[in-house]
């Protein structure tokens, strides 16, 4: 019963997502910021954090960007933990790693990590509603994920690594940034 009201919560919160409240923002303090709360929640898996040191700054809803950065980290160590307790002959440790490229036209976020990877038959409808890999999973954090970056007229792409593993890329457009 406890999941299906989860699932009507995430299904009411997807139906009637609010238009961002776009204000200047600096993705460097957020990365940093929910990079952090998440090493707190998940000590077991080891984090790298290779942010800018001075502001990325964009107009964007800071708590939608929080959101979709909590999701991909909190979907990133779910996996490993979920590969680490399958793979017990594994010598290595989970590992999550928050990467920042800036350019001339874009800012990407990755979050790369070294757990069970995305279904292949899944990876081109993963952000469609319901679609889910994990047992409890309702099928909505990555649409949500995916409209909130469309409505930041970004993208959100996810693949898989060569080996093990998947990354998430958030991708902002150069012309949605502050000067």
């Amino acid at each position: 019963m406890k999941g299906i009201g989860k699932m009507v919560d995430e299904f009411s919160s997807f139906a009637r997502m609010p238009q961002p409240q776009l204000k200047p923002i600096d993705l460097t303090e957020i990365c940093s910021q929910i990079g952090s709360l998440e090493k707190t929640r998940f000590p077991e898996i080891e984090y790298d954090l290779n942010i800018p040191k001075g502001e990325v700054r964009l107009y964007g809803d800071r708590q939608q960007i929080g959101q979709v950065l909590t999701n991909l980290l909190k979907n990133a160590a779910e996996s490993i933990n979920s590969r680490f307790s399958e793979d017990t002959d594994s010598q290595t440790g989970g590992r999550i790693c928050l990467d920042m490229e800036v350019s001339k036209e874009s800012v990407k976020i990755y979050i790369t990590d070294n757990g069970a990877g995305l279904p292949s038959e899944l990876l081109d409808r993963i952000t469609e509603p319901y679609v889910t890999t994990r047992q409890k999973g309702t099928g909505l954090g990555l649409a949500i994920a995916k409209k909130i970056m469309e409505d930041h007229n970004g993208d959100l792409i996810l693949v898989n690594n060569e080996g093990t593993g998947a990354k998430a890329i958030m991708m902002f457009n150069k012309s949605d940034f502050q000067s």
